[in-house]
């Protein structure tokens, strides 16, 4: 991040681009690291607010449209869950390593607090059952299981089998690896130190991925004019929106560099906006 950081603001020294975009991933990474709200990530935060003071001191006085957005949040958690291994042990996989597959009729994708499985559709009622046996003797470590049409209505990826959602303090692997679900707070008893790496590949402390419909598992989005932006698009004031999701932010970035994007799932948060001369500079696509 110090990096980009650097780059970006002697870049718009030297050249003054009209559109510069950043992704800053300290705070994600500290947060994977050490955890949600832990004291790294915190630090995190300060260095974040530092490199924005930074860019505002920069541009002081200068016609600027300011975007801060998070594209996710984070869960703090402690145990794996490898339905790969799962898949294994009954049949479904052949592993060739801990790490890559020879053959499959159903595999595996984890995305972190959700994951995919694909395979032929008439495997679906013994993996569903399957996972639901393993969730019950678990502490119910799978708090949903979507059929590929719930996952398709979700805007999820319509061509798989199943889709999981994990519970709070759990997360997906790839890995096969016994246990089936594994305990990071676990010590290994009785394993040498080799046999607890390989079994006990790190997992995060805190990750994301999960369905958006957690309680607390939100992000931020802000918008900010700064310097005389005559004849651009007007922001309203303080205005404060309850709830948005993240696909209506392309529209409404789009809509503040007077454009559009008509194709986009999303919405344009029109509340967000005043109008110029009693009129809006960019219709918002029905």
């Amino acid at each position: 991040d110090t990096f980009t950081h650097r780059s970006a603001t002697r870049t718009m020294k030297k050249y003054e681009p009209d559109l510069t975009l950043l992704h800053y991933v300290d705070m994600d990474h500290m947060r994977h690291l050490h955890g949600h709200d832990s004291k790294e990530a915190m630090e995190a935060l300060d260095r974040l607010d530092q490199r924005l003071h930074d860019w505002l001191t920069l541009m002081k006085g200068e016609p600027v449209n300011w975007v801060i957005l998070g594209d996710h949040s984070s869960i703090d958690e402690s145990k794996a869950i490898r339905v790969n291994q799962l898949l294994a042990e009954n049949g479904y996989l052949t592993p060739l390593g801990h790490q890559r597959v020879l053959r499959y009729k159903v595999i595996a994708q984890q995305a972190g607090g959700s994951c995919y499985l694909y395979g032929d559709k008439k495997y679906e009622a013994e993996i569903r059952a399957l996972l639901e046996k393993l969730s019950a003797e678990n502490g119910g470590c799978i708090e949903r299981i979507f059929s590929a049409e719930e996952a398709a209505e979700m805007g999820a990826d319509p061509s798989c089998l199943l889709m999981l959602e994990a519970a709070e303090g759990y997360l997906f692997q790839n890995e096969m690896l016994p246990p089936v679900v594994f305990d990071s707070q676990d010590p290994g008893k009785g394993l040498s130190e080799k046999e607890r790496k390989l079994r006990q590949p790190k997992i995060e402390v805190a990750t994301h991925g999960y369905s958006p419909d957690k309680p607390g598992y939100t992000t931020v989005f802000a918008m900010r004019q700064t310097g005389d932006l005559t004849g651009r698009e007007k922001l309203a004031k303080g205005e404060v929106a309850a709830s948005m999701c993240l696909v209506d932010e392309g529209p409404t970035i789009a809509r503040l560099l007077g454009t559009s994007l008509p194709d986009a799932d999303g919405r344009v948060m029109t509340e967000f906006f005043d109008c110029f001369h009693g009129q809006c500079l960019v219709k918002s696509p029905k």
